[in-house]
């Protein structure tokens, strides 16, 4: 027997946008309470530090500023429901985007030693796992690495040794703006979400079309840094310190190497949104080899990235801005924006990871 749907009938919310409204109450929260604690404990603002991101240029204002968007979008989310979507959506994507936009700007360098750290960790575990599963492949990638710690014999395990102590020393000043930035990601995302265009829209066709070219570029944006870090390989280091002085701080070169991987890795995973592993977990991976990659263990983090991309991107621009003021030549900004050109990777990733998402919800 058929029956006929109820007049008046609405039909179910995609999954994404019943998460959006209590992750964005959530984060929403987080934000008033970091803005309002801010403005208690002022010596414990995460926005103190030497690269403060966009709030740091309001100067004592910041954590009043942070406190009213993190008020405001609990109330735009009390009141979502209710509010027609030509006037609820252009709300949350300001308000997400004001979130986004205003975490800490110094959470990049944080994550990027977290990568690092990441990176020294997974990359001997995957190389022996690739060996044992793929030995064709994974034994001499394996030898290489052990060939190049041999080579540096105790000056590299010392290196690696004074990497770890930089990065707890550094991480604990840190701490604080990566939970702040926690906070303003996840109410930017989650309001973005609730912002974004049905996948029947003209934007959604248009980044469907787009999303391969557009992931290649993303990816792209990493080359300029990768080349920089493995020129400290030759006699002629580009972007940092001089041949000598590499030469006789090997943890200076150890931390620019693994910053270099952590870039490398970053690119290849950009390129993972568009190639045949980003879909299926390769083979030789144990336990979940040849299985569909869950669409928000890709989507989720890549995210998280794009906005922190984003928001770091501006306060490296902030810090050019700074530096010109000082007397410093307008050619140092082009170079940091080249150099790092997280303003453009940013973006670029969001716009990826949304066809992505799209290309894998599509039928097949």
């Amino acid at each position: 027997m058929i029956t006929e749907p109820r007049q008046g009938h609405r039909p179910a919310e995609p999954l994404a946008r019943r998460i959006a409204l209590p992750a964005a109450a959530v984060g929403a929260a987080a934000v008033a309470i970091t803005g309002l604690l801010g403005m208690l404990l002022p010596h414990l603002a995460p926005f103190t530090g030497e690269m403060p991101g966009v709030l740091g240029f309001v100067g004592e204002r910041a954590t009043l500023v942070e406190a009213c968007i993190g008020i405001a979008a609990l109330v735009l989310v009390a009141l979502h429901r209710s509010l027609p979507s030509g006037i609820g959506r252009p709300l949350a994507g300001v308000l997400g985007a004001a979130a986004a936009i205003t975490m800490p700007g110094s959470s990049i360098a944080g994550a990027g030693y977290l990568l690092a750290l990441l990176v020294l960790v997974a990359v001997p575990i995957l190389l022996v796992v690739l060996s044992f599963r793929r030995p064709a492949a994974g034994v001499p990638l394996l030898a290489l690495l052990v060939a190049g710690l041999a080579a540096g014999e105790l000056t590299g395990a010392f290196a690696v040794s004074r990497f770890l102590g930089v990065f707890v020393d550094g991480m604990g000043d840190a701490w604080l703006a990566l939970l702040a930035t926690a906070a303003h990601t996840l109410a930017g995302l989650a309001l973005l979400a609730l912002a974004v265009p049905g996948p029947s829209s003209r934007a959604a066709d248009a980044v469907r079309r787009a999303r391969v070219p557009v992931t290649i570029a993303a990816a792209a944006c990493a080359a300029p840094y990768i080349v920089a870090r493995a020129s400290w390989l030759t006699p002629w280091p580009l972007f940092g310190p001089s041949r000598e002085m590499l030469d006789s701080t090997p943890a200076t070169l150890v931390t620019g190497l693994l910053l270099g991987t952590a870039m490398l890795v970053g690119a290849l995973l950009t390129l993972g949104l568009i190639l045949p592993w980003g879909e299926r977990f390769p083979a030789w991976v144990p336990g979940v080899g040849g299985r569909p990659v869950p669409v928000p263990l890709a989507v989720v983090p890549a995210l998280l990235v794009a906005v922190l991309f984003t928001v770091g991107g501006i306060g490296l621009m902030g810090l050019g801005g700074a530096a010109q003021e000082v007397g410093a030549p307008a050619f140092q900004q082009l170079t940091m924006a080249a150099m790092l050109p997280f303003w453009l990777w940013g973006p670029l990733l969001a716009i990826a990871t949304w066809g992505y998402a799209m290309h894998r919800r599509e039928p097949a």
